[in-house]
């Protein structure tokens, strides 16, 4: 039974031959109106053009996020797929295996790390001032909830884009888990 949405499968000859059989027709038909013809074949050489800019590859390390009209339609794994061209059919394809990382309390610029101390200056729960700084490492789930299940303002100090949460969201809620632990204990026990 097929799956609903699903059409039936063809094999890439099945798929020519009816091309080639329509193609064919439209000729006969236009007979010998030339010009007709010409421009038949440009549009159709056109057309596959178009259809074959939907082919990609999606690596090892990524998955992809297809949009068709600009609605989510899937997220497929690595391998060699179709989809829809522009403007139809929109992909994004993301690295989800690796290991990201955020800063929090400094942004490092090359050799240099700058200090953000809106970030970095917690109070103790001693009611003393430390400066914290810390690597966030995460790793991408479900590429659909991170693309878009946030609506993240971005963070234009560190260059992020809007919409996802790897910005504000992320990092704002590092920092909330991060001042509540930090306020419940002395200073003495933040900094050992």
């Amino acid at each position: 039974m097929q799956q609903p949405g699903k059409g039936p499968e063809y094999t890439i000859e099945q798929y020519l031959s009816g091309v080639g059989a329509i193609i064919k027709r439209v000729l006969h038909r236009l007979g010998a109106r030339g010009s007709g013809a010409v421009i038949f074949i440009v549009l159709t050489v056109v057309g596959l053009l178009w259809l074959l800019s939907g082919t990609y590859s999606v690596g090892p390390s990524e998955q992809v996020v297809v949009r068709l009209f600009g609605k989510y339609d899937a997220t497929l794994e690595p391998g060699l797929h179709w989809y829809w061209p522009s403007p139809i059919g929109k992909r994004v394809i993301y690295p989800v295996r690796e290991t990201r990382r955020m800063e929090l309390g400094f942004i490092s610029r090359g050799d240099e790390a700058v200090d953000v101390s809106s970030e970095a200056l917690m109070i103790t729960g001693d009611l003393n001032i430390v400066d914290i700084q810390l690597v966030i490492q995460y790793r991408i789930v479900d590429l659909r909830n991170f693309l878009f299940a946030v609506d993240d303002p971005g963070d234009p100090i560190r260059g992020l884009p809007a919409g996802r949460p790897e910005a504000t969201t992320l990092k704002e809620a590092t920092e909330a888990a991060l001042r509540q632990v930090v306020g419940q204990r002395a200073i003495d026990e933040v900094l050992t």
